[in-house]
């Protein structure tokens, strides 16, 4: 497969990611001993620039559901950092989610689910879709289990999973996420979720404590910058991330950052990491920035 990056014994195939062209982190990570897909969730925003999708961006958005579904046959386990739309898949049906029931039955089927905590360290929102996702899991007979802070082992695979760190800057009313690192005897890949980031510094010091081959992370929402998002937020994220470049084998930075145009200005001491690489471009292809460029897709900038 081409888009499948090696770390040692740990192969790596990211599935959605804002560089191919929707609001995703999904990536399957496969060792000797197990198969795993993480955050298998989809998104395009109904709005941007107050205008809907472009055709190019429900191409995407089917192209990478395809593809989550199709690296789900291949999954034992199947784990979830929390519960935005664009890191699971509902059991509802969701244009913008390209996913209706019998997708989530397709994905789950058979397989582990390991997640995050449904009634602890996590907001509103977030509990109802928790609740609706499990009362499901529990009706199709699929095994699933809390994995906050926990370990798991497959064999010489051991899945780590972090303590629920904040959605972004501490204090966010978006909830907590949980950070997984997948560990064998030879390699180390670590998948940093929604963390923005970091801007909290736990969770940057989790991310980097055993030096990491490969961490892919969410970037700082720029596009919010001044909105929902600070200056002093994105200088923390800038100071970590360049911290972070210099205790890991390669840095993958993708998802809410690249929904901003000048993401590469907004963070140019980082880019300039030679380890540093959006998804795109760790698996050799060309950057679709669907989302960020909505206005010109749509012949309205």
């Amino acid at each position: 497969m081409a888009r499948t990056l090696r770390f040692g014994d740990i192969k790596v195939r990211p599935l959605g990611f804002e560089s191919f062209g929707v609001r995703s982190m999904a990536t399957l990570i496969e060792t000797p001993d197990v198969t795993v897909l993480v955050d298998p969730g989809v998104s395009i925003p109904p709005k941007r620039y107050g205008l809907p999708p472009a055709d190019e961006e429900w191409e995407a958005l089917e192209e990478v559901r395809e593809e989550i579904q199709r690296a789900a046959d291949r999954a034992d386990v199947i784990t979830i950092s929390h519960y935005h739309y664009d890191h699971h898949t509902p059991f509802l049906e969701r244009e913008y989610e390209a996913c209706d029931e019998e997708t989530a039955k397709e994905l789950y089927s058979d397989r582990l689910v390991l997640l995050k905590d449904p009634e602890e360290n996590i907001n509103p929102n977030q509990m109802r879709r928790a609740k609706a996702l499990t009362s499901r899991l529990e009706e199709e007979g699929v095994e699933y289990e809390v994995a906050d802070e926990r370990s798991f082992e497959f064999g010489d695979t051991r899945l780590e999973f972090s303590p629920p760190f904040p959605h972004g800057p501490e204090g966010t009313s978006l909830g907590y996420v949980l950070c997984l690192r997948v560990r064998t005897e030879n390699a180390t890949v670590l998948h940093a979720s929604d963390v923005q980031g970091p801007v909290y510094r736990p969770a940057l010091e989790w991310i980097v404590e055993d030096r990491p081959d490969l961490v892919l992370i969410s970037g700082p929402p720029t596009y919010l910058l001044g909105f929902r998002f600070s200056k002093e937020n994105l200088e923390k994220a800038s100071d970590h991330l360049l911290e972070m470049s210099d205790r890991v084998g390669q840095v993958i930075l993708d998802h809410h950052l690249l929904r901003d145009k000048k993401y590469r200005d907004r963070l140019s001491d980082v880019y300039e990491s030679s380890n540093v690489v959006t998804a795109a471009e760790a698996v050799g292809e060309e950057e679709r920035l669907l989302e960020a460029h909505r206005d010109e897709l749509s012949g309205e900038e």
